[in-house]
C-alpha cells in the first residue's frame, strides 16, 4: 500500500471509521515487526513495542501531518519505544555507570543509524528475505507463526512440539543469526 492510501486510510480514522485503523494496522503489523526485530533482542518484547507503538499512533493520529509518510511516522514511535524499554531494563540491571555510558554512546549511534533506516529499511527487508530463504523450513516455521501469524509464544511452541522456554530461546538466536545474516547480504 502506498503511502497516499496510508493517508487515505488515517483521514478515515480521523472522522469515525475504527474499522480503517483496523486495515492500517494489517498493513503495517508485519513490517514494523520487522523493524522491531532489528532493534530488539527479545520476542516478547518486540511484539509489546509494535503493539504499544500502534496504540499511541490512534492515539496520538491528530499529530499525524500528511505529506510524511504515516509508515515511517508510526516506525519514530515505534523506534522511540524501543529505546525507552531498552533503557528501563538496562536501568534496572544494576550495571555500573561505565557500563552505562557505553551503552548509551552505543546506543547513541544506533540511535544515529535508525534514524537513517527509513532510507535502508527497503535494502534491509530485502536482505532479511535472502537470509531467510536459507533458513531451515522449522526455523522459517516458527518466523512464521511467531512473527508473520503474530501467534502468541505458548501456541508456537504448542505448534513446533516443543517447550515454550525452547522456542523462545530458538528465536532469540534466529533473530541473532537473522540480524547477522542482514549485515553481511550485498543489496
Amino acid at each position: 500500500m502506498i503511502s497516499d492510501d496510508l493517508d487515505i486510510l488515517v483521514q478515515r480514522v480521523r472522522g469515525g471509521d475504527e474499522a480503517a485503523f483496523t486495515a492500517i494496522v494489517g498493513e503495517l503489523h508485519g513490517d514494523l515487526c520487522a523493524f522491531v526485530a532489528v532493534r530488539v533482542a527479545n520476542p516478547d518484547l518486540i511484539e509489546e513495542v509494535v503493539n504499544d507503538a500502534l496504540a499511541t499512533a490512534f492515539e496520538k493520529l491528530q499529530d499525524y501531518r500528511a505529506g510524511g509518510t504515516f509508515r515511517s511516522w508510526v516506525k519514530g514511535i515505534a523506534r522511540n519505544l524501543a529505546l525507552r524499554h531498552l533503557h528501563e531494563v538496562r536501568r534496572g540491571s544494576g550495571e555500573t555507570a561505565q557500563e552505562v555510558l557505553e551503552a548509551a554512546l552505543a546506543q547513541a549511534a544506533l540511535t544515529r543509524l535508525a534514524d537513517q533506516a527509513d532510507d535502508d529499511e527497503r535494502g534491509r527487508l530485502t536482505r532479511l528475505h535472502r537470509c531467510l530463504e536459507h533458513l531451515a523450513p522449522t526455523a522459517r516455521a516458527l518466523l512464521t507463526w511467531r512473527y508473520g501469524e503474530a501467534l502468541p509464544l505458548p501456541q508456537v511452541a504448542e505448534r513446533a512440539g516443543r517447550s515454550t522456554a525452547g522456542v523462545a530461546n530458538l528465536l532469540l538466536r534466529l533473530r541473532s543469526q537473522l540480524r547477522d545474516c542482514i549485515e553481511r547480504v550485498t543489496p
